[in-house]
């Protein structure tokens, strides 16, 4: 009758893989506590979207329930932890004020693989990521290779018990407006290497019972 059923238990639910039964390993109310982790790309290539992402941010922090917790991380590179997880707005704040100095190139799964490191140590808690960007790790560009590749990462995050929820923030730039005149082999690769980033972003979020946005 669309009214929430609020005493199911675990051994009311039975689940099969292949026909197999699968243990329930993880069970927990849908108004439990979360614990969110949110990291933002502050790559060179997401670098004109830096500001509706740090935005963005600010509003998440001003919608978050007063029983959960949330965590801002921010990557290049490298992986830079701006807040433990706290309910504090005035902390959470505080941390985006420091997003904006930060730059550098683009190790996306590695931050992601730490960013599930560090909500599986808050152990059986409700736990999500939403992640900002454009999905274009390095490793993609044949350039500097980085600690996991994206199978790796989606390995872990399939073993993780974290929903991810990926915020898509395309690359729009001069040179896209101009390969969309003059075409070439550059902008076809740019374009397919875009294509394939939302893609794995999909990927992601479709493994951990997230949504892409």
């Amino acid at each position: 009758n669309g009214l929430p059923l609020t005493d199911l238990k675990p051994e009311d639910f039975v689940i099969f893989e292949d026909d197999v039964k699968q243990e329930v390993a993880h069970f927990k109310p849908v108004n439990a506590p979360v614990n969110l982790l949110v990291l933002l790309d502050m790559s060179g290539s997401t670098q004109k979207k830096h500001n509706a992402m740090i935005e963005s941010v600010r509003k998440f922090i001003d919608l978050l329930p007063a029983n959960d917790r949330m965590s801002i991380v921010a990557f290049t590179r490298r992986y830079y932890r701006l807040s433990t997880f706290t309910n504090n707005k005035m902390v959470l704040k505080a941390a985006v004020e420091k997003i904006s100095k930060i730059q550098g190139g683009t190790a996306y799964y590695d931050a992601m693989v730490e960013a599930l490191n560090d909500l599986n140590h808050l152990g059986d808690v409700r736990k999500a990521i939403v992640v900002l960007t454009d999905g274009e790790d390095e490793s993609m560009f044949g350039q500097e290779p980085t600690g996991f590749d994206f199978q790796q990462m989606l390995d872990r995050a399939a073993e993780s018990d974290v929903t991810v929820y990926p915020i898509y923030f395309s690359g729009t730039d001069a040179s896209r407006h101009l390969g969309l005149i003059f075409g070439g082999p550059q902008f076809d690769r740019q374009l397919d290497r875009r294509a394939q980033a939302r893609k794995q972003l999909q990927a992601v979020a479709d493994q951990t019972g997230g949504e892409l946005v």
